[in-house]
């Protein structure tokens, strides 16, 4: 009998996960631990069977995003609930909190920058013993954080009655698992990376506190989802909405710039540029790129306007990369 590697880290960071973590408020009942390691052993089992391929993976797959929702789900749950049965500020990050509440004042017509955050349950979260917590001051996290959490304010305040600020990581993190499962990879390594990502005990605990980690990771693994799809318009909106969370992404700049360039060694294939034609009073239309300060070619008609600023362009970009003025312009754009 051989194990695959998927079923290996399954069994490992799962078994240890449960261990460690509730998935149900308070106690978690033994049935629901059966019912975990008994999906674990269905799971490892199917190694051992000589049957379709389809048949296997279509099995494999089913078994582990139930596990997977089983644990992920009830522990974010009994986290949530515990926390809304007893504190505001039990096991979770200021920043849910401040979330929270500056969603409250955004509804409410207050800016959630000018407005301080004293009085509220933030004051009650210990930051330091001798220094008084920044956000208190306020918000901390850009616009985008704020905004993307409010169809998930409205949603849960109508079905739940109230409103948590881990609820749209949990959104995150099973996009994060779907574009997993749409990656060009066997069905071992996507399951693999799948129980690598879902179980990391570096870092659930900190997605389980509601830190916004998880809230950058999810729009920055999409964007280089779609980048290797050579979407790049599409990449390139996700990662500025990965900038937009938080700044620990922003490293990712010049390392998606150099793939880019190295992948398509020419900027007209990676950059698109506005192009104004302007009529002309003796007849003809001139072409101006305004981005590429300089750039102007002219045409007798339209289409030849058309032609003769991609040759323009061409050439620019060309003189550009020889006198090491690319990076530059890059930047510039």
């Amino acid at each position: 009998m051989k194990l695959k590697l998927d079923t290996l880290l399954a069994l490992v960071l799962i078994a240890y996960f449960i261990l460690h973590y509730g998935l149900i408020p308070r106690v978690t009942p033994y049935w629901l631990f059966a019912i975990i390691f008994a999906g674990l052993i269905i799971f490892g089992f199917l190694d051992t069977l000589k049957i379709k391929k389809s048949v296997y993976e279509k099995f494999k797959n089913v078994t582990l995003w139930s596990l997977i929702g089983i644990t992920i789900i009830g522990a974010f749950s009994s986290e949530i609930i515990l926390r809304h049965e007893s504190l505001p500020t039990f096991r979770v990050h200021d920043i849910v909190i401040q979330q929270e509440y500056a969603i409250k004042y955004l509804i409410s017509g207050k800016n959630p920058y000018a407005n301080t955050y004293f009085g509220t349950p933030l004051e009650q979260w210990f930051y330091s013993g001798s220094e008084k917590n920044p956000a208190l001051y306020h918000f901390v996290m850009e616009p985008f954080y704020l905004l993307f959490a409010l169809p998930f304010y409205v949603a849960s305040g109508r079905t739940l009655g109230f409103f948590d600020g881990r609820i749209p990581l949990i959104f995150l993190l099973f996009s994060i698992l779907f574009f997993i499962q749409k990656l060009n990879l066997d069905g071992e390594e996507k399951r693999a990376f799948m129980v690598l990502l879902a179980f990391n005990p570096l870092t659930l605990p900190y997605a389980l506190e509601g830190r916004s980690d998880l809230f950058m990771f999810a729009f920055l693994f999409a964007a280089l989802y779609f980048l290797n799809k050579n979407k790049l318009y599409v990449s390139s909106g996700l990662l500025a909405l990965a900038f937009a969370v938080k700044q620990s992404a922003w490293p990712f700049f010049p390392l998606w710039i150099a793939y880019l360039w190295f992948k398509y060694k020419d900027m007209e294939k990676v950059f698109r540029y506005n192009i104004i034609f302007r009529p002309e009073l003796g007849g003809g239309f001139t072409a101006i790129v305004p981005s590429l300060r300089g750039c102007v070619s002219y045409g007798k008609n339209l289409t030849e306007a058309k032609a003769m600023i991609s040759d323009a362009i061409g050439g620019y970009l060309r003189s550009l990369k020889k006198h090491s003025f690319i990076i530059e312009h890059i930047f510039s754009l």
